[in-house]
């Protein structure tokens, strides 16, 4: 990780999915908009459940 943050090479460059150093292909699943828009959801739901139980536990 440390390597591509800090890379020359790698500067500009986004939107590829590395595995060992070594571009591999998404899963067309990764591609679809709707997907996405359910992924986000779910984490927005679950990150706020987080968040009120920590204000709960901290009162």
């Amino acid at each position: 990780m440390s390597y591509l943050c800090a890379s020359p090479d790698w500067e500009g460059r986004t939107n590829e999915y590395l595995h060992m150093f070594r571009h591999k292909a998404m899963d067309e699943k990764c591609y679809d908009p709707e997907a996405g828009q359910r992924l986000w959801d779910e984490s927005e739901r679950i990150w706020e459940a987080i968040v009120q139980k920590a204000k709960t536990s901290a009162t």
